[in-house]
C-alpha cells in the first residue's frame, strides 16, 4: 500500500496534474482548459484546479478533482474514481446511475493514478456515442451497489478493441 489508511490517494498537486495529466494529454493533441471556480485560468496558476475541460467551453467532456475523488464527465455520464479510504462514506445517492471504478487506488502512485485517467480520457476523446451496460458484483458490503461496467463506444479515432480497467471495460467500435 503506497498510501497509509489516513492519507488520501486522490489529492493531487497542480504540478502533478500538469506533469502526468495535462502534458500527457497535450502530447496526443487533446486540448486541456483549466478552470478554477468559474474562471478559465492558465495551467501554471497556483490555485488548485476545479475542472479541466477537453471540449473547450461546451463542457460536455471534463474532469473534476475534489478531495477524495476524481470524476470524468462525458455528456450525461459520470465515471467516479473514489479514494479507497473514502468509499465507506459513499451511499447509493452519491453513486446512483454513475460508473464507479472499483480497483484499488491506494496501491498506485499519483503518477499511476493520473496515467490511468489519461488512458481512459484518450479512449473517450472523439467518441460519437456511448452506451453503458452494467452487471452487479458479488460481495455488496458497501453502502452503494457495485457493478462491472461495459462502455460501448463508437470512436473513429481509436483502434477497435477492448480495454480493461479493473471493473470497467471499454469496447471501441469505429
Amino acid at each position: 500500500m503506497i498510501f497509509p489508511s489516513h492519507d488520501s490517494c486522490m489529492i493531487f498537486s497542480n504540478d502533478e496534474i500538469r506533469t502526468y495529466f495535462i502534458c500527457e494529454l497535450e502530447k496526443c493533441n487533446i486540448t486541456c482548459s483549466c478552470i478554477v471556480g468559474e474562471r478559465y485560468v492558465n495551467k501554471d496558476v497556483a490555485e488548485n484546479y476545479d475542472y479541466i475541460t477537453f471540449d473547450g467551453e461546451k463542457q460536455d467532456f471534463f474532469i473534476s478533482f475534489s478531495q477524495g475523488e476524481a470524476s470524468i464527465f462525458i455528456n450525461d455520464d459520470e465515471i467516479m474514481f473514489i479514494d479507497d479510504n473514502e468509499k465507506r462514506y459513499y451511499t447509493i445517492e452519491d453513486t446512483y446511475d454513475n460508473i464507479v471504478y472499483e480497483g484499488s487506488l491506494t496501491e498506485l502512485s499519483h503518477k499511476e493514478i493520473l496515467m490511468k485517467l489519461v488512458s481512459i480520457i484518450k479512449l473517450l476523446y472523439g467518441s460519437r456515442k456511448m452506451r453503458v451496460l452494467k452487471k452487479p458484483l458479488p460481495n455488496q458490503n458497501l453502502l452503494y451497489p457495485r457493478f462491472d461496467y461495459k462502455l460501448l463506444l463508437e470512436n473513429p479515432f481509436i483502434q477497435c478493441g477492448i480495454y480493461r480497467f479493473d471493473n470497467i471495460v471499454i469496447e471501441i467500435n469505429s
